[in-house]
């Protein structure tokens, strides 16, 4: 990111995670294993594309004294933004197994799910199989959107590195820039 700047690599990382969710959005009761995971690879990638080029971005036009309140902050959004984001896309799940599967409602979806691997008959095993498989499926296309999203602000992200970031009590630049990882 120091040559070409964090927007270009972060765009190509939020494609590469856009084909994963997508062909998650595909899964079917007997979808293959390396298919799926070949996606996580392709997800797994992706996401090192975005996230440290993101962080790095975000710390080049710090000062040495902005460096510890943003490291704390962009900490506490990481954990707020991934509690919040678990919580929605379990709600979705369990909302679209309660809408798959017979007898489920909102708040057993999940448990029902669960039930259908010692429960159930195999003929009713493998049709409602395939009713867990389409609801995990429609998940996966909100993370879709989600990760439609988040190419907003990241075509705001710079495409060159930016000039060294100017202290706000000399008024001059910052003679030594932040390396992103190193002790404060």
């Amino acid at each position: 990111t120091d040559r070409t700047g964090a927007g270009r690599i972060v765009l190509v990382g939020l494609g590469l995670v856009l084909v994963g969710m997508l062909s998650f959005t595909q899964v079917s009761a007997d979808s293959s294993y390396l298919l799926l995971g070949f996606s996580q690879f392709t997800l797994g990638l992706g996401m090192g594309a975005t996230m440290m080029p993101a962080m790095s971005a975000a710390y080049q036009t710090l000062t040495h004294n902005e460096v510890p309140r943003a490291t704390s902050t962009i900490n506490i959004i990481q954990r707020v933004g991934g509690a919040i984001g678990a919580t929605m896309l379990s709600v979705i799940l369990s909302h679209q197994l309660a809408s798959h599967i017979p007898g489920a409602t909102a708040s057993s979806g999940l448990a029902a799910a669960q039930r259908i691997g010692t429960s159930a008959s195999p003929a009713v095993r493998e049709t409602l199989v395939g009713q867990v498989a389409a609801s995990f499926g429609a998940t996966f296309w909100w993370s879709v959107g989600l990760v439609l999203l988040a190419l907003i602000p990241a075509l705001f992200l710079p495409r060159r590195l930016p000039p060294p970031p100017v202290d706000i009590l000399t008024g001059e630049p910052d003679e030594e820039p932040v390396a992103v990882g190193a002790a404060v």
